[in-house]
């Protein structure tokens, strides 16, 4: 049994590793559409001012305003063009960064829950090891536990400390002649009481 419950460990931390690797992997993903974002911006900015500069020296050359308002015209369509095409590339990287978003949202949570399923097997075999399978009652390992907190309380406080144990004469007797079963029933009720 602890052989499995060492396997499940090990495979959940390999697991875990993995998920994490994941998570890494998209957190560079989503850094590197952030970049793309930032370069895509200062690239816009730079083709906007190159228009309006492009629109300022054509007016300084240009003597007739039917010339000046197709030029202008003719530029305004140009920078139109660039913020649509803008609008529609950082949409979707809008869309790719949500969707990452939502994928390592959902891995965190695998993450929190596989957590939470592990918290929760580490509590039970920690249990397990401190309890007799036969009997159901505290083992050894146990009473050496609570004794120490015992005598460590009577220290504490001053106060003393009553320790009573109690042995079943004649188990082998029991074991020899009805067999192990009942030995073990006899364990079982014993526990009980």
């Amino acid at each position: 049994r602890l052989t499995m419950q060492r396997n499940e460990l090990e495979s959940f931390f390999a697991q875990l590793n993995l998920r994490l690797q994941e998570l890494d992997s998209d957190l560079q993903q989503t850094g590197k559409l952030h970049e793309a974002t930032q370069q895509h911006v200062v690239m816009m900015e730079t083709e906007v001012h190159g228009e309006i500069d492009n629109i300022k020296k054509s007016m300084q050359d240009m003597t007739e305003l039917v010339q000046v308002k197709q030029t202008i015209e003719t530029r305004l369509d140009v920078i139109d063009d660039h913020v649509k095409a803008f609008r529609e590339t950082e949409q979707q990287r809008h869309e790719q960064a949500q969707a990452l978003i939502a994928k390592l949202s959902e891995k965190v949570h695998a993450l929190e829950e596989n957590g939470a399923q592990l918290q929760h097997r580490l509590e039970q075999t920690q249990q397990e090891a401190m309890q007799d399978s036969l009997t159901g009652l505290p083992n050894r390992k146990a009473y050496e536990e609570r004794i120490a907190m015992e005598i460590a309380r009577c220290r504490r406080y001053k106060s003393p400390l009553v320790l009573a144990v109690f042995d079943v004469d004649k188990f082998k007797t029991i074991n020899d002649t009805y067999g192990h079963t009942a030995g073990d029933r006899v364990l079982k009720v014993i526990g009980e009481v």
